[in-house]
C-alpha cells in the first residue's frame, strides 16, 4: 500500500511541476506581448496605410484657395512641377496638424510663398482658412482627391505632379519626429534643393 501511495505522490508532484512549467511559459509569452510598445503596432498601421495608398490615381476636383469660392480651379491646374501636398481635416487632432506644419515651416523657409507646397483641408473653419496656417488652405468645391486614406481624416503628405499619381505618401506622427524629419529631408533633397 505504501508503494502505491508513494507512486501516486510522485506522479502528482510531477504533474504539478509540468503544469506549473507550462503555465509559466504561457504567462511569459503573454507578458512579452504586453511589452511590445503600442508605437510598434501604430507604426505598422501607418506603414500599411502608406503602402496601400502609394501610386493611387488622384482625381481632379474643383478647388478654391482660402475663402475665395468665386475663383475655382481644377486641382491639377495648381500643379506645375513636383509639389508637396499636405492633406488634412479640421476633424483631425490640432496637435497632429500643428506638428506637421511646424516641420514644413522649419524645413522650407519659403513655406508661405512656395507655390509647390500646397495645404489642402476639409472641414476647416472659414475664419482661419486664409492666414492661420501660414498660407491659404485649398478647399474642395466638388469631391475630394479620391485617395482612400482621406476617409480616416488623418493628416498626410504626398508628392503630386502632372502624372496624377500619389507618390511618397507619408503620415507625420508626433511620436516619431526623426522619421518625419527623414521624410522632409528626402523630399527636399529629391524635389526642392535645385529650385531654391
Amino acid at each position: 500500500m505504501k508503494k502505491y501511495l508513494v507512486s501516486i505522490l510522485v506522479i502528482s508532484v510531477l504533474t504539478f511541476v509540468l503544469v506549473s512549467i507550462f503555465s509559466l511559459q504561457q504567462f511569459n509569452q503573454r507578458r512579452m506581448l504586453k511589452k511590445t510598445p503600442v508605437e510598434t503596432f501604430y507604426f505598422n498601421d501607418l506603414l500599411q496605410s502608406s503602402i496601400s495608398n502609394e501610386c493611387v490615381e488622384i482625381i481632379n476636383p474643383l478647388v478654391y484657395k482660402g475663402n475665395d469660392t468665386v475663383n475655382k480651379n481644377y486641382f491639377f491646374d495648381l500643379i506645375r512641377d513636383k509639389t508637396l501636398v499636405f492633406r488634412f481635416s479640421g476633424e483631425a487632432c490640432n496637435t497632429c496638424i500643428e506638428f506637421a506644419l511646424e516641420g514644413l515651416k522649419k524645413k522650407f523657409v519659403d513655406f508661405a510663398t512656395n507655390d509647390r507646397i500646397l495645404l489642402i483641408g476639409s472641414s476647416i473653419n472659414e475664419r482661419i482658412k486664409e492666414h492661420y496656417y501660414g498660407k491659404p488652405v485649398i478647399s474642395f468645391y466638388s469631391s475630394n482627391l479620391g485617395i482612400p486614406i482621406e476617409e480616416y481624416n488623418i493628416p498626410f503628405m504626398f508628392i503630386a505632379d502632372k502624372d496624377r499619381i500619389v507618390k511618397m505618401i507619408f503620415v507625420p506622427e508626433k511620436t516619431m519626429p526623426e522619421l518625419y524629419e527623414l521624410y522632409l529631408n528626402t523630399v527636399y533633397e529629391r524635389y526642392f534643393s535645385g529650385s531654391q
